[in-house]
């Protein structure tokens, strides 16, 4: 998957820190979303969107002191699960009591 995130970076010098942070926090990155995602599938897509954030807001990232990178890309992770989570639901058809008692517009 790596070399897939490489192809939107510019410079050798992001890459080798994108790398260590993908390999340092992937595993902790996957735990939390599937804390908050019903399924396997779900909380890899979770990390997949997290990582394209850490890409677009590399910068943020690289100005984060090294100890306190991790509660950074926690959060980016937390956020881009509860996104997930938010448009499934917002996507799940409503059943046929609900939709009997919503006022047709």
């Amino acid at each position: 998957m790596l070399p897939i995130y490489f192809a939107v970076m510019d410079e050798d010098c992001d890459r080798e820190l994108f790398a260590m942070v993908y390999q340092q926090f992937y595993n902790r990155m996957m735990r939390v979303a599937r804390q908050i995602l019903p399924s396997q599938t779900q909380a890899e897509d979770a990390v997949h969107d997290a990582f394209l954030k850490v890409i677009q807001h590399f910068d943020d990232l690289k100005a984060v002191p090294e100890e306190r990178r991790i509660y950074w890309v926690v959060t980016v992770t937390k956020n881009a699960a509860l996104d997930l989570l938010r448009k499934e639901r917002r996507d799940l058809p409503m059943d046929e009591e609900v939709q009997r008692q919503v006022p047709a517009v």
